[in-house]
């Protein structure tokens, strides 16, 4: 992957890193730190990481789904597409909530990420 602020893309999917998104309407947050656009299916995940104090993990998580809805709808309304807010919140040491593994099954996994 590239430096922040840069767009990664093939023929099948499209990956904004650390890169400000557009919307129609105003939403507070819209710069999640990935962003991977499945052109085939017409999927976007927004996927926001996180690392803080191990009591902190299970705020944190919910915190960042919360954060992200607004611009997801707003993505799906603008790109015409379905969105899902996928947070990875893991504790500075190690910890992870009992809804860690359900997040991770959600990301996205058959992008060939060649360049086209």
């Amino acid at each position: 992957m590239g430096a922040p602020g840069e767009v990664n893309e093939n023929y099948r999917a499209k990956i904004p890193w650390d890169f400000y998104i557009r919307t129609e309407k105003h939403v507070i947050v819209n710069q999640p730190d990935i962003v991977v656009v499945d052109k085939e299916n017409k999927r976007a995940t927004i996927i926001d990481i996180a690392v803080p104090n191990d009591y902190n993990i299970a705020s944190k998580e919910k915190e960042k789904v919360k954060k992200y809805l607004p611009l997801g709808e707003e993505i799906e309304n603008c790109w015409n597409i379905r969105t899902t807010e996928i947070p990875v919140v893991i504790g500075a040491l190690g910890a992870i909530t009992p809804a860690h593994k359900m997040w991770l099954a959600q990301m996205p996994t058959a992008i060939n990420a060649e360049q086209s």
